[in-house]
């Protein structure tokens, strides 16, 4: 009995709660161009050592799929690749005007009648 009660023990206080007070799901569009560049990189540094995907936390397959496989990139995702591998493919000012453009295309979306 008290293994069950252990378990919702750690469950509940492996909980961290997000310091933000809004959390939107980011995700970016990025063109063939940039897509390429990161994979180049990628391609090339991991002919270095295996040490790039351990800095990843995935392999060569899961770095393909979330950079190819998809029509965009988590922004989190994107930002941890740009890091390791020393590069820049989104800027903070480039994210933070389309942020500002997110911001104004649901403002005005909800203002729409249906």
């Amino acid at each position: 009995m008290k293994t069950n009660e252990n378990k919702s023990n750690i469950m509940s206080t492996s909980y961290r709660p997000f310091p933000l007070a809004i959390k939107v799901s980011t995700r970016i569009r990025i063109s063939e161009e940039e897509r390429q560049n990161l994979i180049t990189t990628y391609n090339q540094q991991i002919d270095e050592g295996d040490l790039l995907n351990l800095k990843l936390g995935m392999n060569n397959s899961a770095f393909m799929e979330m950079v190819r496989g998809r029509d965009s990139i988590s922004i989190p995702f994107l930002l941890k690749v740009q890091n390791v591998l020393g590069i820049e493919v989104v800027s903070k000012e480039r994210l933070t005007e389309s942020c500002r453009e997110y911001i104004e295309f649901i403002f005005n979306k909800s203002q729409e009648v249906v």
